[in-house]
């Protein structure tokens, strides 16, 4: 259950230990964020003033919430530095504050990036969320899948991507909803080494881990599934771009569904052959079962976005089966019609 953080002052001295902490984190966070102005002059970005503009105007319009701002703020430096110190995946990847712009008008608050051998990185982006009012949890979801219709299913874009020297647009760009309790930021805040910044160490806990890749695991997976079933309703489709823009994403999602669960495999001590036979895979349920029952109780955040990405996964892939049991039977008929009725000999 959410737990209000320790309150305190506007004034620093009148801060208690943990709130000057996550002033710190939050601060060294925004320091590591790509500033717009770095996108001057390069193609593709003749309107940035209007975007700074547009920037400037939603972050004024905004009515700061001390307890939920802070704290999602917070969870975001610690994806953030959870990405950079690897502590997610065990393949080589990285992370990178969202921009300015795509934190304000995409949801894009960390972005992670997969590298892939000989082809280009896997880049998807992540909304943290510490809600208190569970409503806000799904709201996020409900704005994710409006945006998702006219990009790609379970995408967005950004429109100001920079990873070391890159500076570019990455369209689409999976989009997850990552969250926990207040209770599990402020506890992974303590945890946190700061006084040697901007060299900062940390070991998030192994369950506040877990959860952020069960909810990566659901919801690419769910995301892949729905990629799948566009890319077959279009395969008459003369729209190219489209047609583009959803391989792209159904092969981003099933690399970030790929890698989630490598990871949780070696967090739940499985041990396969195969990883992506059938058996490994309800060995991997199962311990995700175990696991939600444990912890869904004190984690009402994690609970809901569990609840929500497996329900829509589990939806999905029973209309993905139906459709290959359908195709499978037409096949079978097809050839029993030709094995009943063999064509004439001249």
């Amino acid at each position: 259950m959410s737990i209000n953080p320790e309150s305190g002052g506007n004034n620093p001295e009148e801060k208690t230990p943990r709130e000057q902490k996550i002033e710190k984190l939050i601060n060294l966070f925004e320091q590591s964020r790509t500033p717009l102005e770095d996108f001057r002059g390069l193609k593709n970005y003749p309107k940035l003033d209007d975007d700074i503009s547009q920037a400037d105007l939603k972050e004024a319009s905004f009515t700061y919430s001390e307890t939920d701002d802070s704290y999602d703020n917070a969870f975001e430096s610690i994806l953030y530095y959870m990405g950079t110190q690897k502590q997610l995946f065990d393949q080589d990847a990285f992370a990178e504050p969202g921009s300015r712009y795509d934190d304000l008008f995409n949801g894009a608050d960390v972005v992670f990036g997969l590298k892939q051998a000989g082809t280009y990185d896997t880049v998807f982006n992540v909304d943290a969320c510490t809600a208190m009012d569970l409503r806000k949890v799904r709201e996020k979801f409900k704005n994710s899948s409006k945006t998702s219709e006219s990009v790609a299913p379970g995408c967005n874009n950004l429109f100001y991507y920079a990873h070391g020297p890159k500076r570019t647009r990455i369209i689409p760009s999976p989009h997850y909803i990552i969250g926990t309790t207040v209770a599990n930021v402020a506890n992974a805040v303590d945890k946190f080494n700061i006084d040697d910044a901007p060299n900062i160490s940390n070991e998030v806990d192994k369950p506040l881990r877990t959860k952020i890749l069960i909810e990566l695991f659901y919801q690419s997976h769910a995301s892949s599934l729905e990629c799948n079933i566009a890319e077959k309703a279009m395969l008459e489709s003369t729209d190219l771009k489209k047609k583009g823009k959803i391989e792209k994403a159904h092969d981003a999602h099933k690399n970030v569904h790929f890698a989630t669960r490598e990871s949780l495999f070696k967090i739940f001590g499985i041990e396969a052959k195969n990883t992506k036979s059938k058996e490994a895979r309800l060995k991997l349920e199962e311990k995700l079962n175990v696991f939600y029952r444990q912890y869904a109780s004190e984690d009402d955040v994690f609970k809901e976005i569990f609840d929500i990405s497996k329900k829509r996964r589990d939806e999905l892939l029973e209309t993905v089966e139906e459709r290959n049991n359908a195709k499978f039977g037409k096949n079978v008929k097809a050839i029993n019609d030709i094995l009943n009725n063999p064509p004439k000999s001249d």
